[in-house]
């Protein structure tokens, strides 16, 4: 019965491994942003040109809103079932 709730193959068990993937995407994308603004500022001070793209960042930036969105989604979801387990629970 267990193995059901909280197994592999159970609803709690895919929205967890979701909101996982959900964070490593978004850490992915914060660093990758961040190593684009970073070389872009050393560029600048050191008298070059900026290597950054502007256009690439902006689309880092919409897909960091869209992993956070999913991210936020995910884990409504995922309290709700917990919410709906408890109150199974407890009658």
């Amino acid at each position: 019965m267990l193995r059901a709730l909280f197994g592999s193959t159970s609803l709690p068990y895919a929205l967890r491994r979701g909101l996982d993937e959900s964070m490593a995407v978004h850490r992915r994308i914060a660093r990758k942003i961040a190593g684009e603004v970073s070389s872009s500022n050393q560029a600048s001070k050191a008298g070059g040109t900026t290597s950054a793209n502007p256009n690439s960042l902006v689309q880092d930036m919409a897909h960091l809103a869209d992993t956070q969105i999913r991210y936020e989604a995910e884990a409504k979801l995922l309290r709700m079932v917990y919410d709906n387990l408890r109150k199974s629970i407890h009658g």
